[in-house]
């Protein structure tokens, strides 16, 4: 119904945006022109004619127009690449007192510059974002202000501030349906759809994609809807539907080759490598190294890091260790200039793996352990369960990673120990605090909160010496009890000094009886672990199944369970691989207690 609506909206609406067929004739005219079709993401209609406004303008020495038609001719021209050329020619357009005495101007100049460097970097697009929000509200520019708005969620988003994110994001798509400004509504839409693919949600994802697409076709003029494009084919390849995810790839990468969109095919090249891999890593390594060439030489940087991780593991895959190698490093490199957050840790888990595979095992353990500590810094202020959730299994292989380290090549019960109760340390957090609370509630304490708590995240992910990543998390711990009032009220954790951080091995051991046995299961994608622990022992078993197989057993055993019906061969299945293992050749004088996790 809410599609129909949509669509009957759209219809209505049709007259107003469509293509007019009248002539065009004098420059004003044509970058009216030059306007509209850059307002709708027409990139290769709106270039040539911003083009032929400034040679028009330049001829009569109009000087003020032509130097707005040479902004719009950059602003449709960004997609094409970013050079420090341009960059450093939109700058001095910035410093020019006929653009700071000129308000129009002053927004294009802007304009410019905020799209130049979200392609360059979402995360440094922020303050020409926030000028843009502040000249348009002033030039009661509604089309800008929530253009403005929109990109500005985005960037909260990655700072984590998913509340203020989702409200900011929510409000400007509504405005822009309902003043008309349809191909940013479509196009921030289709942004929304990726990034509920990107937090684990592709069903949602594919819905919110799907419903730009039909709103596009409506709408004539409107460049073609790469994002939404984007978006469908990421959500199709995480629902297994491969096929049509390939069909959708085709016809986008087709279309921006055609367009020279170097922007998007560089992106769509790194989603379609990563659909190849797993039934053609040749066809996967070529989509990903003209992706990493693309994005390298038109000064993509966010791009070339995301692709630069994928070709990486790749060629990790095919035994390419040195390759790979090469390539991780410079991605992480890149996250850490970018402030990228949220990828760092994914970044940092796969160079720790490949200097674990070329014998340097210290460098690999305290990578691991970094992006341990950044991941856990991320989640203070992340309540969204998708959110967190994707966070969590990128933690998961992490500590995975970490626990086979210490394990196989330190031969170390007691660090595979740290390694579990740290990877623990914030669920148990979240669960003696509860799911439900409100974060960055909106009042002043909470707000500065959030500020303070993003500085300590970007100085985390800057440092590489543990120690100092522990004050860190102190210290963003302590910050954290201002981020909503329900934290506020808890009185018992008030200082950095009773941030919840795991209980020594030895005291644990202390803690228990001699006939109590402590077990704590990790489990692997071909093989799984168990940590045992006594009063005075504790070891690493090797279990012989995988996590496919572990789970198969659950499913079945618990069914059985809950229809009431015996199931004795799954319940022993399960006793063979995860207690038998451990406990069987246990020597017992007295009966035995065991706890789990």
């Amino acid at each position: 119904m809410r599609r129909r609506k949509l669509i009957l909206v759209i219809l209505l609406l049709l007259p107003l945006v469509a293509h007019s067929d009248s002539s065009v004739q004098g420059p004003l005219k044509i970058l009216a022109e030059a306007d509209k079709l850059a307002l709708l993401y027409n990139w290769p209609k709106a270039a040539p004619r911003y083009a032929e406004a400034e040679t028009l303008f330049a001829q009569s020495r109009d000087g003020k127009n032509a130097l707005a038609a040479r902004l719009g001719y950059i602003w449709s021209t960004a997609d094409a690449g970013v050079s420090r050329a341009v960059n450093h020619e939109v700058a001095s357009y910035l410093d020019n007192p006929l653009v700071q005495s000129d308000s129009s101007l002053k927004l294009r100049a802007l304009v410019a510059k905020a799209v130049l460097d979200r392609n360059s970097n979402e995360i440094a697009a922020r303050g020409p974002w926030h000028q843009i929000l502040e000249l348009a509200t002033k030039l009661d520019d509604e089309r800008w202000e929530g253009r403005a708005k929109a990109e500005i969620g985005q960037i909260l988003y990655m700072d984590g501030d998913v509340q203020s994110a989702t409200t900011m994001l929510r409000d400007a798509i509504v405005s822009q349906y309902v003043r008309f400004d349809l191909g940013a509504a479509i196009n921030y839409t289709a942004m929304v759809g990726n990034g509920f693919v990107e937090a684990g949600r592709p069903e949602t994802g594919l819905q919110y994609c799907n419903t730009a697409l039909k709103a596009a076709f409506f709408i004539g003029d409107l460049g073609f809807p790469y994002l939404a494009y984007q978006g469908k084919a990421r959500a199709l390849i995480a629902l297994n539907r491969n096929a049509e995810a390939q069909e959708v790839l085709d016809e986008a990468l087709w279309r921006a080759r055609a367009d020279g969109n170097y922007m998007a095919l560089s992106q769509l090249l790194v989603v379609a490598g990563t659909a190849a891999v797993s039934h053609d890593r040749n066809k996967a390594i070529r989509h990903l190294v003209e992706a990493t060439n693309v994005s390298q030489g038109k000064g993509f940087q966010h791009v070339f890091a995301w692709s630069s991780f994928a070709l990486a593991k790749v060629y990790r895959d095919t035994g390419n260790i040195d390759g790979a190698d090469l390539l991780a490093s410079r991605a992480t490199a890149s996250m850490r200039d970018l402030e990228d957050k949220y990828h760092l840790p994914e970044h940092l888990a796969l160079t720790a793996d490949l200097a674990a595979r070329t014998g340097h095992f210290e460098r690999a353990e305290e990578l691991y352990s970094e992006a341990a500590d950044v991941i856990d810094g991320l989640l203070v202020n992340v309540n969204q369960r998708q959110l967190k959730g994707s966070l969590i299994a990128t933690l998961s292989e992490a500590y995975l990673g970490h626990f086979e380290l210490v394990t196989n090549k330190f031969s170390s019960a007691a660090k595979a120990y740290q390694v579990i109760e740290q990877a623990r340390g914030r669920s148990l957090a979240d669960t003696l605090r509860g799911e439900s609370e409100s974060l960055a509630a909106g009042d002043k304490t909470s707000l500065n909160a959030q500020r303070e708590i993003n500085r300590i995240q970007l100085a985390l992910l800057r440092e590489t010496n543990r120690d100092a990543r522990q004050l860190l998390l102190d210290e963003l711990f302590r910050v954290e009890q201002f981020l909503s009032p329900a934290r506020r009220n808890i009185t018992l954790l008030d200082s950095a000094t009773d941030r919840l951080k795991p209980v020594p091995l030895k005291t644990l051991q202390g803690s228990l009886e001699s006939n109590e046995m402590l077990l704590e299961y990790v489990i692997g994608e071909t093989k799984s672990y168990c940590l045992r622990i006594t009063r005075t022992d504790a070891s690493v078993v090797v279990l012989r199944s995988g996590q496919k197989r572990i789970e198969e057993l659950v499913d079945d055993y618990r069914s059985a369970v809950e229809s009431r019906q015996p199931d004795s061969k799954s319940a022993g299945d399960l006793f063979s691989l995860l207690l038998d293992p451990v406990i069987g050749q246990q020597q017992q004088t007295k009966p035995a207690r065991f706890a789990y996790r």
